[in-house]
């Protein structure tokens, strides 16, 4: 699944990406559980999943952030999507 950057972002301004992530994650066996007030100033929330975990494969991903910086940790690199 991808989700954008803004998922990851502080804020609930328009375009607010927290229904459209919302909306992602029940669909696919996520229950919520909780989700800031769009007038709260920044977003965050928890869902947590109801279905039977299923076993990844190999270096399978569950989520993809696209568009977002490269993480402070990687000193400024991406990861290898191909690994």
């Amino acid at each position: 699944m991808q989700l954008p950057c803004a998922a990851r972002t502080p804020h609930r301004e328009a375009p607010d990406p927290a229904p459209q992530i919302r909306d992602r994650l029940e669909a696919r066996g996520f229950e919520r559980r909780w989700l800031t007030a769009p007038d709260a100033g920044f977003g965050a929330g928890a869902h947590r999943f109801t279905r039977s975990p299923q076993p990844l494969s190999p270096w399978e991903r569950m989520f993809t952030f696209v568009g977002c910086d490269a993480p402070a940790a990687t000193g400024g690199q991406r990861p290898d999507p191909t690994r």
